[in-house]
């Protein structure tokens, strides 16, 4: 079925509030998207999707007890699906404050308005989720799953004009166009630190130790010469002292002096953090941890342990050797992986660490193709033909034209959008070809109106936050679906808010 049933609750009224147009203008966008909701089912899609995915769990568990399934009862699925209604409404307004989770949360317990956007605006109570409810959820929900709601927004938003209404189904009096479209790349920035390799020695030490502090706090202790907590003094001195080579004469030799002391130190942490590590996995049950407790506190050892020889590889090389490491060798983080070194040459980030995202927006500012890639990119004009095939197959109409940068510009893309009797408005690499092009006006518009993707692209930074905080690249994938979706919830409610705005008689003309 396509409707979910659902009981009708009183909410509380909102309080007026006059004399703010700020206020105004964000309570109407809030009731616009909120609208736009429920034209298009997002509510009914992510409440069916997260009863089977609950359903399925709950069927794995019996049967690995050697169980049979057993369906919810009416009463669990409907508050699972309430549920899931209103976090998802949530996870879409917080990108849409661009809030903390904190912040956020204690913001949604302090407004009504809020409160009746996600569903939760009771008349007798306003049960409040908690921050880590909403973090599980958004972590929980499959990029493939948001790309297919964002892919059913956007063909609502094309579909034709109702003769009856003179709306289409999502209340806008002219269906979305892809005909022209404008793409840019961008570098989304991993939450790390500067990769400073001797800081990396300094990253492993103090997460081996503080794993090693949980072990022995828990109840299992094996013979150290000293507390967790002065190793982490010791590499921190250390630290200093590599710093402060610099300013000293013969600073690369004190340097690899520093390095070769926190060598040695890595030793006997790593030492000591294996030890403990099999003395926890033997003897978990006479500790205080659970045993998927016991499994986090090891996966989080071995994760590290793993790592640390190519650590320490890679500022033997650079420090000791003085040798060049690949880009392809590099270690960028001890606690993120799939981040690359992306050199870009803007002005204030002539090197970025983190991961390519290929943005592609329509005439009106609505992102209708993204793909935030895991690898290394294959270069811009690479992008172009597998972002094409996406459009085509999930948005109906046809492009007509594609502006550029000049950074797509390469004989096979030429070759591509002639093939496919697309209008190529990339800007051409060399100057001569481009100061021909520019004779053609049709040129000019696009690479006019382009100027602005790059704008897009800033206000799509400002949802997702960018460097994103998540970690692993799987979460940040999630994370930047929710911030498109979000992104465009908004654009399509301001269209509408611009819309019912204009004067009576400009609408009739």
């Amino acid at each position: 079925m396509n409707s979910i049933s659902k009981q009708l609750k009183f909410d509380s009224p909102i309080s007026l509030v006059v004399g703010n147009f700020e206020y105004d203008q964000y309570r109407r966008e809030l009731d616009l998207m909120d609208d736009i909701c429920q034209r298009t089912g997002l509510d009914n899609d992510v409440a069916r999707f997260i009863l089977d995915m609950k359903q399925q769990r709950f069927d794995d568990i019996r049967a690995s007890k050697g169980l049979p399934p057993k369906s919810f009862t009416a009463n669990k699925k409907t508050r699972l699906q309430e549920n899931a209604m209103t976090l998802f409404r949530a996870a879409v307004l917080r990108k849409y404050t661009t809030e903390s989770l904190r912040v956020f949360c204690r913001n949604v317990a302090d407004s009504p308005l809020r409160q009746r956007f996600c569903r939760i605006n009771r008349f007798v109570a306003a049960e409040i989720f908690s921050k880590s409810q909403l973090a599980d959820f958004e972590n929980n929900l499959p990029a493939d799953f948001l790309r297919q709601a964002h892919a059913k927004l956007l063909q609502s938003a094309c579909e034709a004009i109702d003769q009856a209404t003179d709306l289409n189904p999502l209340g806008l009096e002219s269906p979305i166009s892809i005909s022209d479209c404008y793409a840019d790349t961008t570098c989304m920035q991993a939450n790390i630190h500067y990769p400073v390799d001797w800081v990396l020695l300094r990253d492993v030490t103090r997460t081996l130790m503080l794993a090693v502090d949980l072990i022995r706090n828990g109840g299992l202790r094996h013979r150290m010469p000293c507390e967790p907590s002065d190793f982490i003094s010791q590499i921190n001195r250390l630290c200093i002292a590599m710093a402060q080579c610099r300013r000293k004469k013969d600073g690369r030799k004190h340097r690899k002096a520093v390095l070769r002391l926190m060598k040695k130190l890595l030793k006997k942490v790593s030492a000591h953090a294996d030890r403990h590590a099999k003395l926890l996995e033997e003897h978990w049950p006479e500790s205080d941890y659970t045993e998927a407790d016991a499994k986090c506190i090891l996966d989080r050892i071995q994760r590290v342990l793993d790592r640390l020889p190519a650590a320490m590889w890679q500022a033997h090389e650079r420090i000791i050797g003085q040798r060049r490491v690949p880009n392809d060798r590099k270690i960028l983080s001890i606690y993120e992986d799939d981040i690359h070194v992306i050199v870009r040459g803007k002005a204030g980030a002539e090197t970025e660490f983190g991961n390519t995202l290929l943005l592609v927006e329509q005439a009106d500012g609505l992102v209708i193709d993204w793909d935030l890639l895991q690898n290394s990119s294959p270069g811009d004009a690479a992008l172009l033909a597998d972002s094409l095939e996406r459009i085509d197959s999930m948005l109906p109409g046809e492009v007509k034209s594609f502006a550029t940068d000049r950074g797509f510009d390469s004989p096979a893309v030429r070759e591509l959008l002639k093939t496919n009797g697309i209008f190529n408005a990339v800007c051409p690499r060399s100057v001569p070809a481009l100061v021909e092009r520019l004779e053609e006006s049709e040129f000019r518009r696009h690479q006019k109106r382009r100027a602005q993707t790059e704008a897009r692209v800033a206000i799509l930074n400002g949802f997702a936050a960018n460097p994103m905080p998540q970690r692993g690249f799987e979460h940040r994938e999630i994370h930047m679906c929710l911030s498109v979706l979000a992104h465009n919830l908004r654009k399509l409610a301001r269209l509408r808010y611009a819309q019912e705005s204009r004067p009576p008689n400009l609408v009739a003309a």
